[in-house]
Protein backbone atom coordinates (compact mmCIF):
# COMPACT_ATOMS: atom_id res chain seq x y z
CA UNK A 1 0.00 0.00 0.00
CA UNK A 2 1.65 3.26 -0.82
CA UNK A 3 1.45 6.15 1.53
CA UNK A 4 2.08 9.83 2.01
CA UNK A 5 5.51 10.83 3.54
CA UNK A 6 5.73 12.67 6.47
CA UNK A 7 9.29 14.44 6.90
CA UNK A 8 8.39 16.59 9.84
CA UNK A 9 6.58 17.64 12.89
CA UNK A 10 4.89 20.57 11.04
CA UNK A 11 1.35 19.45 10.33
CA UNK A 12 0.91 21.64 7.92
CA UNK A 13 2.27 19.05 5.26
CA UNK A 14 0.40 15.97 7.21
CA UNK A 15 -2.60 14.69 5.59
CA UNK A 16 -5.44 12.74 8.12
CA UNK A 17 -7.72 10.78 5.56
CA UNK A 18 -4.22 9.17 3.86
CA UNK A 19 -2.44 6.42 4.95
CA UNK A 20 0.93 8.07 6.11
CA UNK A 21 4.83 7.25 6.09
CA UNK A 22 6.68 8.87 8.74
CA UNK A 23 10.56 9.37 7.77
CA UNK A 24 11.23 9.38 11.81
CA UNK A 25 9.82 9.22 15.09
CA UNK A 26 11.32 13.03 15.38
CA UNK A 27 8.14 13.44 13.43
CA UNK A 28 5.42 12.76 16.23
CA UNK A 29 6.15 15.15 18.93
CA UNK A 30 4.70 13.50 22.37
CA UNK A 31 2.41 16.58 22.86
CA UNK A 32 0.71 15.48 19.89
CA UNK A 33 0.16 11.74 20.42
CA UNK A 34 -3.56 12.02 20.04
CA UNK A 35 -3.47 13.18 16.70
CA UNK A 36 -0.66 10.81 14.99
CA UNK A 37 -2.15 7.99 16.82
CA UNK A 38 -5.22 8.32 15.01
CA UNK A 39 -3.44 8.15 11.88
CA UNK A 40 -2.84 4.68 9.75
CA UNK A 41 0.81 5.16 10.10
CA UNK A 42 4.31 3.40 9.57
CA UNK A 43 8.04 4.90 10.80
CA UNK A 44 10.29 3.86 8.29
CA UNK A 45 14.01 2.62 10.33
CA UNK A 46 16.57 4.56 11.09
CA UNK A 47 19.75 4.27 8.24
CA UNK A 48 22.58 4.70 11.01
CA UNK A 49 20.91 1.99 13.20
CA UNK A 50 23.44 0.01 11.27
CA UNK A 51 26.16 1.39 13.16
CA UNK A 52 28.75 -0.49 10.79
CA UNK A 53 27.12 1.35 7.76
CA UNK A 54 27.12 4.94 9.94
CA UNK A 55 31.21 3.84 10.35
CA UNK A 56 31.84 3.30 6.90
CA UNK A 57 30.02 6.54 6.14
CA UNK A 58 32.03 8.23 8.41
CA UNK A 59 35.20 7.29 6.26
CA UNK A 60 33.19 8.52 3.57
CA UNK A 61 32.13 11.83 4.32
CA UNK A 62 35.98 12.69 5.49
CA UNK A 63 36.50 12.45 1.91
CA UNK A 64 34.19 14.34 0.84
CA UNK A 65 35.16 16.83 3.22
CA UNK A 66 38.40 17.18 2.21
CA UNK A 67 37.32 17.87 -1.14
CA UNK A 68 34.61 20.21 -0.81
CA UNK A 69 37.63 22.20 1.71
CA UNK A 70 39.13 22.39 -1.28
CA UNK A 71 36.34 23.61 -4.04
CA UNK A 72 35.11 25.81 -0.84
CA UNK A 73 38.73 27.93 -0.29
CA UNK A 74 39.29 27.77 -4.30
CA UNK A 75 35.78 29.81 -4.90
CA UNK A 76 35.90 32.04 -1.91
CA UNK A 77 39.72 33.59 -2.65
CA UNK A 78 37.98 34.28 -5.81
CA UNK A 79 34.81 35.91 -4.63
CA UNK A 80 36.95 38.13 -2.39
CA UNK A 81 40.01 38.24 -4.55
CA UNK A 82 42.04 37.11 -2.21
CA UNK A 83 44.68 34.15 -1.56
CA UNK A 84 44.16 32.33 1.34
CA UNK A 85 46.08 28.98 2.09
CA UNK A 86 44.08 25.66 2.68
CA UNK A 87 44.46 26.25 6.49
CA UNK A 88 43.38 29.23 6.84
CA UNK A 89 40.04 28.14 5.56
CA UNK A 90 40.32 24.98 7.41
CA UNK A 91 40.33 26.88 10.63
CA UNK A 92 37.91 29.52 9.06
CA UNK A 93 35.15 27.46 7.68
CA UNK A 94 36.33 24.06 8.44
CA UNK A 95 33.58 23.62 11.79
CA UNK A 96 30.79 24.34 10.26
CA UNK A 97 31.47 22.78 6.43
CA UNK A 98 31.68 19.30 8.48
CA UNK A 99 28.85 19.39 10.59
CA UNK A 100 26.61 20.52 7.80
CA UNK A 101 28.40 17.49 5.23
CA UNK A 102 27.34 15.10 8.66
CA UNK A 103 23.57 16.82 9.14
CA UNK A 104 22.69 16.99 5.03
CA UNK A 105 24.45 13.55 4.26
CA UNK A 106 21.91 12.24 7.16
CA UNK A 107 18.77 14.05 5.28
CA UNK A 108 19.92 12.59 1.83
CA UNK A 109 20.25 8.99 3.30
CA UNK A 110 15.83 9.29 4.66
CA UNK A 111 15.20 11.09 1.64
CA UNK A 112 16.89 8.12 -0.20
CA UNK A 113 15.79 5.15 1.88
CA UNK A 114 12.21 6.46 1.37
CA UNK A 115 12.52 6.88 -2.23
CA UNK A 116 13.84 3.09 -1.82
CA UNK A 117 11.27 1.59 0.72
CA UNK A 118 8.51 1.26 -2.60
CA UNK A 119 5.88 2.38 0.19
CA UNK A 120 5.72 6.33 -0.76
CA UNK A 121 3.14 7.68 -2.58
CA UNK A 122 4.19 11.20 -2.59
CA UNK A 123 5.04 14.10 -0.16
CA UNK A 124 3.71 17.46 1.05
CA UNK A 125 7.20 20.17 0.91
CA UNK A 126 6.79 23.68 2.38
CA UNK A 127 8.28 26.43 0.60
CA UNK A 128 9.95 28.54 3.39
CA UNK A 129 11.24 32.14 2.52
CA UNK A 130 15.01 31.00 1.62
CA UNK A 131 16.74 34.10 3.09
CA UNK A 132 15.37 33.08 6.35
CA UNK A 133 17.24 29.83 6.37
CA UNK A 134 20.78 30.95 5.98
CA UNK A 135 22.80 31.33 9.08
CA UNK A 136 24.23 34.76 9.64
CA UNK A 137 27.51 32.25 11.40
CA UNK A 138 27.92 29.50 12.37
CA UNK A 139 26.77 29.76 16.65
CA UNK A 140 22.86 30.39 14.77
CA UNK A 141 22.93 27.17 13.93
CA UNK A 142 20.10 24.56 15.51
CA UNK A 143 20.38 20.82 14.61
CA UNK A 144 16.85 20.46 16.22
CA UNK A 145 15.03 23.07 14.01
CA UNK A 146 11.99 21.37 12.70
CA UNK A 147 11.80 23.64 9.71
CA UNK A 148 15.37 23.50 9.10
CA UNK A 149 15.20 19.87 9.10
CA UNK A 150 12.19 19.95 7.10
CA UNK A 151 13.99 22.17 4.15
CA UNK A 152 17.33 19.97 3.79
CA UNK A 153 15.05 17.15 3.34
CA UNK A 154 12.93 18.51 0.80
CA UNK A 155 15.89 19.35 -0.69
CA UNK A 156 17.13 15.92 -1.02
CA UNK A 157 13.79 14.84 -2.66
CA UNK A 158 13.99 17.45 -5.15
CA UNK A 159 17.44 16.57 -5.96
CA UNK A 160 16.97 13.17 -6.13
CA UNK A 161 13.99 13.02 -8.24
CA UNK A 162 12.50 9.73 -7.22
CA UNK A 163 9.59 11.12 -5.07
CA UNK A 164 6.70 12.92 -6.18
CA UNK A 165 6.17 16.20 -3.93
CA UNK A 166 3.46 18.86 -3.72
CA UNK A 167 5.09 21.73 -2.89
CA UNK A 168 2.88 24.43 -0.35
CA UNK A 169 3.83 28.29 0.35
CA UNK A 170 4.64 28.59 4.15
CA UNK A 171 5.88 31.33 6.78
CA UNK A 172 8.03 30.27 9.53
CA UNK A 173 6.81 29.45 13.32
CA UNK A 174 7.56 32.92 14.09
CA UNK A 175 9.35 36.03 13.00
CA UNK A 176 13.66 35.10 12.05
CA UNK A 177 14.11 31.41 11.85
CA UNK A 178 13.05 29.38 14.76
CA UNK A 179 15.11 27.95 17.63
CA UNK A 180 18.11 30.16 16.76
CA UNK A 181 19.15 30.74 13.49
CA UNK A 182 19.41 33.67 11.82
CA UNK A 183 17.67 36.53 13.90
CA UNK A 184 19.31 39.70 13.76
CA UNK A 185 19.14 42.54 16.27
CA UNK A 186 18.99 45.81 16.38
CA UNK A 187 22.15 47.89 17.59
CA UNK A 188 22.68 47.13 21.41
CA UNK A 189 21.57 50.05 23.87
CA UNK A 190 23.91 52.01 26.13
CA UNK A 191 22.59 51.21 29.56
CA UNK A 192 25.01 48.78 30.64
CA UNK A 193 25.03 49.07 34.45
CA UNK A 194 28.08 50.54 35.93
CA UNK A 195 29.55 47.32 37.12
CA UNK A 196 29.94 46.17 33.10
CA UNK A 197 31.27 49.70 32.40
CA UNK A 198 33.89 49.29 35.07
CA UNK A 199 34.79 45.80 33.92
CA UNK A 200 35.41 46.97 30.32
CA UNK A 201 37.27 49.98 31.66
CA UNK A 202 39.60 47.66 33.67
CA UNK A 203 39.76 45.05 30.92
CA UNK A 204 41.11 48.08 28.26
CA UNK A 205 43.12 48.90 30.62
CA UNK A 206 44.90 45.71 31.07
CA UNK A 207 44.98 45.13 27.10
CA UNK A 208 47.17 48.13 26.98
CA UNK A 209 49.72 46.62 29.48
CA UNK A 210 49.61 43.75 27.20
CA UNK A 211 52.83 43.06 24.62
CA UNK A 212 53.34 42.32 20.81
CA UNK A 213 54.68 38.80 21.61
CA UNK A 214 52.42 37.86 24.49
CA UNK A 215 51.10 34.32 24.10
CA UNK A 216 47.16 34.81 23.32
CA UNK A 217 45.29 32.99 26.00
CA UNK A 218 41.39 32.87 25.96
CA UNK A 219 38.55 30.80 26.90
CA UNK A 220 41.22 28.15 27.35
CA UNK A 221 38.58 25.91 29.45
CA UNK A 222 40.77 26.59 32.78
CA UNK A 223 38.96 28.51 35.49
CA UNK A 224 39.49 31.72 34.90
CA UNK A 225 42.31 31.79 38.14
CA UNK A 226 44.26 29.39 36.69
CA UNK A 227 44.10 31.50 33.10
CA UNK A 228 45.34 34.44 35.00
CA UNK A 229 48.21 32.04 36.82
CA UNK A 230 49.54 30.93 33.38
CA UNK A 231 50.02 34.11 32.01
CA UNK A 232 51.86 35.18 34.92
CA UNK A 233 53.61 31.95 34.64
CA UNK A 234 55.00 32.87 30.82
CA UNK A 235 55.78 36.31 32.14
CA UNK A 236 53.13 38.56 30.67
CA UNK A 237 50.40 40.60 32.40
CA UNK A 238 47.64 38.79 33.01
CA UNK A 239 44.61 39.88 30.78
CA UNK A 240 41.07 38.58 31.25
CA UNK A 241 40.33 38.55 27.38
CA UNK A 242 36.89 39.17 26.11
CA UNK A 243 35.21 36.66 23.35
CA UNK A 244 34.48 39.22 20.24
CA UNK A 245 31.57 39.28 18.38
CA UNK A 246 30.65 38.12 15.26
CA UNK A 247 29.17 40.65 13.38
CA UNK A 248 25.69 39.78 11.94
CA UNK A 249 25.33 40.78 8.04
CA UNK A 250 21.93 39.87 6.00
CA UNK A 251 22.05 37.75 3.11
CA UNK A 252 22.50 39.00 -0.17
CA UNK A 253 20.38 37.00 -2.85
CA UNK A 254 21.40 38.75 -6.02
CA UNK A 255 25.08 37.68 -4.61
CA UNK A 256 24.38 34.15 -4.00
CA UNK A 257 22.54 33.84 -7.09
CA UNK A 258 25.72 34.50 -8.96
CA UNK A 259 28.01 32.61 -6.53
CA UNK A 260 28.22 28.88 -7.85
CA UNK A 261 30.60 25.97 -6.84
CA UNK A 262 32.05 23.89 -9.70
CA UNK A 263 30.83 20.17 -10.15
CA UNK A 264 33.00 18.24 -11.96
CA UNK A 265 31.77 14.69 -10.12
CA UNK A 266 29.70 11.82 -10.27
CA UNK A 267 28.57 11.53 -7.03
CA UNK A 268 25.45 12.18 -7.00
CA UNK A 269 26.15 13.17 -3.18
CA UNK A 270 28.50 15.55 -3.96
CA UNK A 271 27.10 17.30 -6.50
CA UNK A 272 24.09 17.93 -4.04
CA UNK A 273 26.01 19.25 -0.91
CA UNK A 274 27.93 21.43 -4.01
CA UNK A 275 24.69 22.81 -5.14
CA UNK A 276 23.17 23.29 -1.17
CA UNK A 277 26.71 25.14 -0.07
CA UNK A 278 25.95 28.37 -1.60
CA UNK A 279 22.59 28.19 -0.49
CA UNK A 280 23.65 27.65 3.28
CA UNK A 281 26.77 29.10 3.76
CA UNK A 282 26.61 31.22 6.82
CA UNK A 283 26.52 35.05 5.15
CA UNK A 284 29.77 35.69 7.83
CA UNK A 285 31.89 33.88 4.47
CA UNK A 286 30.70 35.32 2.22
CA UNK A 287 28.50 38.45 2.20
CA UNK A 288 29.80 39.51 6.13
CA UNK A 289 33.96 38.69 4.69
CA UNK A 290 34.75 42.14 4.34
CA UNK A 291 33.01 43.09 8.25
CA UNK A 292 34.91 40.07 9.54
CA UNK A 293 38.17 41.29 8.43
CA UNK A 294 37.08 44.87 9.96
CA UNK A 295 36.34 43.09 13.18
CA UNK A 296 39.61 40.91 12.86
CA UNK A 297 42.06 44.37 12.65
CA UNK A 298 39.70 45.92 15.54
CA UNK A 299 41.17 42.81 17.99
CA UNK A 300 43.41 44.46 20.67
CA UNK A 301 45.45 41.51 20.83
CA UNK A 302 48.73 40.84 20.42
CA UNK A 303 50.23 42.04 16.63
CA UNK A 304 52.55 38.88 16.96
CA UNK A 305 51.56 36.44 19.55
CA UNK A 306 54.19 33.86 20.18
CA UNK A 307 51.29 31.06 20.58
CA UNK A 308 47.44 31.25 20.54
CA UNK A 309 45.50 29.05 22.96
CA UNK A 310 41.85 27.98 23.05
CA UNK A 311 39.77 25.03 23.81
CA UNK A 312 36.82 26.68 22.80
CA UNK A 313 37.17 29.01 20.34
CA UNK A 314 37.83 27.01 17.10
CA UNK A 315 34.31 27.05 16.40
CA UNK A 316 31.40 29.67 16.99
CA UNK A 317 33.81 31.92 16.98
CA UNK A 318 34.38 33.30 13.41
CA UNK A 319 36.08 36.42 14.59
CA UNK A 320 39.07 34.65 16.58
CA UNK A 321 39.39 31.87 13.69
CA UNK A 322 39.58 34.63 11.02
CA UNK A 323 42.51 36.11 13.52
CA UNK A 324 43.94 33.00 14.72
CA UNK A 325 44.02 31.63 10.67
CA UNK A 326 45.87 35.14 9.59
CA UNK A 327 48.85 34.40 12.78
CA UNK A 328 49.28 30.54 11.76
CA UNK A 329 49.73 31.82 8.61
CA UNK A 330 52.73 34.12 9.63
CA UNK A 331 54.02 31.57 11.99
CA UNK A 332 52.22 31.87 15.53
CA UNK A 333 51.45 28.08 16.48
CA UNK A 334 47.70 27.27 17.11
CA UNK A 335 47.55 25.33 20.30
CA UNK A 336 44.12 23.61 20.84
CA UNK A 337 43.28 22.48 24.40
CA UNK A 338 40.87 19.20 25.00
CA UNK A 339 37.80 20.08 24.66
CA UNK A 340 35.99 17.35 27.25
CA UNK A 341 35.12 13.64 26.82
CA UNK A 342 35.16 11.58 23.68
CA UNK A 343 38.69 12.56 23.07
CA UNK A 344 41.09 9.65 22.26
CA UNK A 345 38.45 6.98 23.84
CA UNK A 346 35.60 7.05 20.90
CA UNK A 347 36.35 5.45 17.95
CA UNK A 348 35.16 8.34 15.71
CA UNK A 349 34.97 11.97 16.56
CA UNK A 350 35.07 14.07 13.66
CA UNK A 351 35.63 17.10 15.65
CA UNK A 352 38.90 15.82 17.50
CA UNK A 353 39.59 15.28 13.99
CA UNK A 354 39.10 18.64 12.63
CA UNK A 355 41.01 20.49 15.84
CA UNK A 356 44.27 17.93 15.35
CA UNK A 357 44.33 19.19 11.89
CA UNK A 358 44.61 22.65 12.40
CA UNK A 359 46.39 22.97 15.59
CA UNK A 360 50.12 22.75 16.11
CA UNK A 361 49.55 21.15 19.21
CA UNK A 362 46.41 19.49 20.28
CA UNK A 363 47.02 19.30 24.11
CA UNK A 364 44.84 16.06 25.17
CA UNK A 365 43.56 15.38 28.69
CA UNK A 366 46.45 12.92 28.78
CA UNK A 367 46.20 9.89 25.92
CA UNK A 368 49.10 10.56 22.87
CA UNK A 369 48.99 8.65 19.59
CA UNK A 370 51.06 9.18 16.04
CA UNK A 371 49.43 12.31 14.84
CA UNK A 372 52.73 14.75 15.35
CA UNK A 373 50.33 17.49 16.93
CA UNK A 374 49.51 15.78 19.62
CA UNK A 375 50.94 16.71 22.81
CA UNK A 376 50.18 14.47 26.41
CA UNK A 377 48.40 17.51 28.58
CA UNK A 378 45.64 17.13 32.06
CA UNK A 379 42.28 17.66 32.43
CA UNK A 380 41.95 21.03 32.02
CA UNK A 381 39.03 22.01 33.90
CA UNK A 382 40.16 20.47 37.10
CA UNK A 383 42.98 22.66 37.76
CA UNK A 384 42.90 24.23 41.11
CA UNK A 385 40.00 22.36 42.27
CA UNK A 386 39.90 20.95 45.53
CA UNK A 387 40.25 16.53 45.18
CA UNK A 388 38.50 14.13 46.52
CA UNK A 389 35.07 15.54 47.62
CA UNK A 390 31.93 14.13 48.66
CA UNK A 391 30.30 12.55 52.06
CA UNK A 392 31.17 8.99 52.88
CA UNK A 393 26.98 8.73 53.78
CA UNK A 394 25.81 10.92 51.29
CA UNK A 395 23.97 11.07 48.13
CA UNK A 396 24.01 8.08 44.50
CA UNK A 397 23.93 10.98 41.86
CA UNK A 398 22.94 9.48 38.30
CA UNK A 399 24.20 11.90 35.53
CA UNK A 400 22.54 10.72 32.12
CA UNK A 401 21.87 13.73 28.93
CA UNK A 402 19.46 13.81 26.70
CA UNK A 403 20.27 11.53 22.89
CA UNK A 404 18.76 14.20 19.73
CA UNK A 405 16.35 12.74 17.82
CA UNK A 406 17.70 13.36 14.30
CA UNK A 407 21.33 12.89 12.76
CA UNK A 408 23.54 15.98 13.12
CA UNK A 409 27.16 14.67 12.94
CA UNK A 410 28.09 11.23 13.20
CA UNK A 411 30.42 9.98 16.32
CA UNK A 412 30.67 7.10 18.53
CA UNK A 413 27.44 8.20 20.34
CA UNK A 414 23.86 7.03 20.04
CA UNK A 415 22.06 8.49 16.70
CA UNK A 416 18.41 8.90 15.47
CA UNK A 417 15.05 8.11 17.31
CA UNK A 418 15.73 4.37 17.73
CA UNK A 419 19.32 4.83 19.51
CA UNK A 420 17.64 7.26 21.39
CA UNK A 421 14.88 5.26 22.68
CA UNK A 422 17.14 2.52 23.61
CA UNK A 423 19.23 5.01 25.72
CA UNK A 424 16.43 6.29 27.88
CA UNK A 425 15.06 2.52 28.41
CA UNK A 426 18.60 1.93 29.77
CA UNK A 427 18.57 4.65 32.54
CA UNK A 428 15.11 3.03 33.71
CA UNK A 429 16.32 -0.28 33.67
CA UNK A 430 19.31 1.00 35.74
CA UNK A 431 17.17 3.13 38.40
CA UNK A 432 14.69 -0.01 38.59
CA UNK A 433 17.29 -2.61 38.96
CA UNK A 434 18.58 -0.33 41.85
CA UNK A 435 18.17 -1.83 45.70
CA UNK A 436 15.92 0.11 47.47
CA UNK A 437 18.56 1.92 50.08
CA UNK A 438 20.76 3.14 46.83
CA UNK A 439 17.40 4.29 45.18
CA UNK A 440 16.31 6.19 48.22
CA UNK A 441 19.38 8.01 48.22
CA UNK A 442 19.16 8.89 44.29
CA UNK A 443 19.66 12.22 42.98
CA UNK A 444 18.90 12.00 38.76
CA UNK A 445 20.72 15.08 37.29
CA UNK A 446 19.77 15.73 33.33
CA UNK A 447 19.38 19.13 31.40
CA UNK A 448 16.06 19.55 31.47
CA UNK A 449 16.12 22.77 29.36
CA UNK A 450 18.39 20.80 26.66
CA UNK A 451 15.78 17.88 26.59
CA UNK A 452 13.02 20.45 25.71
CA UNK A 453 14.56 21.67 22.91
CA UNK A 454 15.71 18.43 21.55
CA UNK A 455 12.04 17.38 22.07
CA UNK A 456 13.34 13.60 23.66
CA UNK A 457 11.22 13.80 26.15
CA UNK A 458 13.58 11.97 28.91
CA UNK A 459 12.69 14.89 32.09
CA UNK A 460 9.27 13.92 31.60
CA UNK A 461 9.76 9.70 31.23
CA UNK A 462 12.49 9.16 34.21
CA UNK A 463 9.83 11.02 36.10
CA UNK A 464 7.24 9.12 35.47
CA UNK A 465 8.84 6.33 35.77
CA UNK A 466 10.01 7.24 38.88
CA UNK A 467 8.09 9.72 40.54
CA UNK A 468 9.62 9.34 44.01
CA UNK A 469 12.79 10.03 42.66
CA UNK A 470 14.45 13.31 43.62
CA UNK A 471 15.41 15.06 40.10
CA UNK A 472 18.07 17.70 39.26
CA UNK A 473 16.98 19.75 36.18
CA UNK A 474 20.77 21.14 35.83
CA UNK A 475 20.30 24.71 36.20
CA UNK A 476 22.86 24.84 39.24
CA UNK A 477 26.74 23.81 38.91
CA UNK A 478 27.00 20.43 39.81
CA UNK A 479 30.17 20.93 42.31
CA UNK A 480 27.27 21.62 45.00
CA UNK A 481 26.42 18.04 44.26
CA UNK A 482 29.01 16.36 44.00
CA UNK A 483 30.09 18.16 47.44
CA UNK A 484 27.10 15.51 49.27
CA UNK A 485 27.33 12.48 46.77
CA UNK A 486 28.51 9.10 48.22
CA UNK A 487 28.65 8.03 44.51
CA UNK A 488 28.96 9.44 41.21
CA UNK A 489 27.24 7.19 38.14
CA UNK A 490 27.40 8.67 34.48
CA UNK A 491 25.97 7.15 31.57
CA UNK A 492 28.13 8.00 28.39
CA UNK A 493 31.17 8.42 27.53
CA UNK A 494 31.43 12.40 28.42
CA UNK A 495 33.46 14.42 29.93
CA UNK A 496 31.91 14.26 33.67
CA UNK A 497 33.87 10.77 34.42
CA UNK A 498 36.80 12.03 33.77
CA UNK A 499 36.48 15.20 35.71
CA UNK A 500 35.59 12.75 38.85
CA UNK A 501 38.36 10.12 38.41
CA UNK A 502 41.14 12.76 37.92
CA UNK A 503 39.88 14.12 41.50
CA UNK A 504 39.52 10.72 42.85
CA UNK A 505 35.99 10.71 43.51
CA UNK A 506 34.07 7.57 43.47
CA UNK A 507 32.74 6.51 40.31
CA UNK A 508 30.55 3.72 38.05
CA UNK A 509 29.57 4.49 34.94
CA UNK A 510 27.93 2.34 32.13
CA UNK A 511 26.82 2.37 28.83
CA UNK A 512 26.29 -0.42 25.82
CA UNK A 513 29.63 -0.65 23.78
CA UNK A 514 27.95 -0.73 20.45
CA UNK A 515 26.46 2.67 20.76
CA UNK A 516 29.59 4.10 22.37
CA UNK A 517 32.01 2.36 20.58
CA UNK A 518 36.03 2.99 22.13
CA UNK A 519 38.78 3.20 19.86
CA UNK A 520 41.49 -0.08 20.19
CA UNK A 521 43.53 2.02 21.83
CA UNK A 522 41.09 2.74 24.74
CA UNK A 523 39.69 -0.79 25.04
CA UNK A 524 42.09 -1.96 27.42
CA UNK A 525 42.24 1.08 29.74
CA UNK A 526 38.20 0.05 29.93
CA UNK A 527 39.13 -3.21 30.77
CA UNK A 528 40.89 -2.28 33.59
CA UNK A 529 38.05 -0.29 34.80
CA UNK A 530 35.70 -2.97 34.20
CA UNK A 531 37.76 -5.41 35.82
CA UNK A 532 37.57 -3.18 39.35
CA UNK A 533 33.69 -2.23 39.07
CA UNK A 534 34.33 1.45 37.72
CA UNK A 535 32.70 0.37 34.04
CA UNK A 536 29.77 -1.41 33.32
CA UNK A 537 28.54 -2.82 29.59
CA UNK A 538 24.86 -3.08 31.15
CA UNK A 539 22.67 -1.23 33.14
CA UNK A 540 21.99 -4.20 35.55
CA UNK A 541 25.76 -4.72 35.93
CA UNK A 542 26.10 -1.20 37.22
CA UNK A 543 22.97 -1.13 39.29
CA UNK A 544 24.19 -4.58 40.95
CA UNK A 545 27.79 -3.70 41.95
CA UNK A 546 25.84 -0.31 43.37
CA UNK A 547 24.33 -2.47 45.83
CA UNK A 548 26.98 -4.84 46.56
CA UNK A 549 29.05 -1.51 47.99
CA UNK A 550 26.82 0.63 48.88
CA UNK A 551 26.99 0.75 52.52
CA UNK A 552 30.97 0.61 51.85
CA UNK A 553 31.49 2.55 48.86
CA UNK A 554 34.90 4.00 50.22
CA UNK A 555 36.08 0.53 51.59
CA UNK A 556 35.88 -0.47 47.69
CA UNK A 557 37.08 2.75 46.37
CA UNK A 558 39.84 2.57 48.67
CA UNK A 559 40.98 -1.14 47.40
CA UNK A 560 44.20 -1.17 45.77
CA UNK A 561 43.21 -2.90 42.38
CA UNK A 562 40.54 -0.24 42.15
CA UNK A 563 42.76 2.95 43.10
CA UNK A 564 45.40 0.64 40.68
CA UNK A 565 43.08 0.49 37.69
CA UNK A 566 41.53 4.47 38.57
CA UNK A 567 45.40 5.57 38.29
CA UNK A 568 45.94 3.67 35.21
CA UNK A 569 43.33 5.22 33.68
CA UNK A 570 43.63 8.87 34.64
CA UNK A 571 47.37 8.34 33.71
CA UNK A 572 46.79 8.18 30.11
CA UNK A 573 43.08 10.36 29.71
CA UNK A 574 42.56 12.50 32.86
CA UNK A 575 45.93 13.36 33.94
CA UNK A 576 46.56 15.67 36.51
CA UNK A 577 50.22 16.41 37.46
CA UNK A 578 51.31 17.83 40.71
CA UNK A 579 52.62 20.97 38.67
CA UNK A 580 49.69 22.04 36.25
CA UNK A 581 51.41 25.36 35.37
CA UNK A 582 54.80 23.90 34.48
CA UNK A 583 52.77 21.12 32.05
CA UNK A 584 50.89 24.21 30.83
CA UNK A 585 53.72 26.33 29.87
CA UNK A 586 55.85 23.66 28.15
CA UNK A 587 53.03 23.19 26.09
CA UNK A 588 53.12 26.75 25.03
CA UNK A 589 56.66 27.34 24.40
CA UNK A 590 58.07 26.71 21.03
CA UNK A 591 61.54 26.63 20.05
CA UNK A 592 60.78 29.31 17.50
CA UNK A 593 57.41 30.83 16.03
CA UNK A 594 56.16 28.69 13.99
CA UNK A 595 58.18 25.71 14.92
CA UNK A 596 55.80 23.23 12.75
CA UNK A 597 53.30 24.49 9.78
CA UNK A 598 50.55 22.57 8.39
CA UNK A 599 49.85 22.87 4.36
CA UNK A 600 46.28 21.72 5.16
Amino acid sequence: MKRLLITTADERSWRSDLPVLFLGEWCRLPERQKIWQSLDATVLPYHWDDRARMQRDYVYLEGIYESALETISHSLNTAHQISRGLRYWRILIGPWLYVFIHTLYDRWALAKAAAESGEVWKTIVLRFPQNQLILSEFKDIDPDSIEWSHYLIAQAIKFQHQIEYEEVPAELARDGVKNGLTRLKGPAGSHADFGKRIVTHLRKLSEKLGRHKDVLVIDTYLPRAAELRLQLAMGQWPIARQIPKTPKVLPDAGLRGKWRLTDSGTDPFDRFLLEMIPQQLPTIYLEGFGALMRAVQALPWPAKPTAIFTSNLFQFCEVFQAWAADKSAAGAPLVIGQHGGLYGTGNQHPGEDHQVKIADRFLTWGWSDNRPSIFPGLVLTNVGKEKPVGQPAGTLLLVTVPIRLVGYKSLSWPMGPNQAATFLEDQIAFIGALDESARSSLIVRINKKQDQKMRSGYWGSLQAAFPAVQFDDSSKHIEHQLRSCRLFVYACNSTGFLETLSRNIPTVIFWRPELFELRASASPYFARLEAVGIFHRTPESAAAHIGKIWKSVKTWWDNPATQDACQQFCDQYAHMPDRPMALLKQALTFESSGQRQLSS
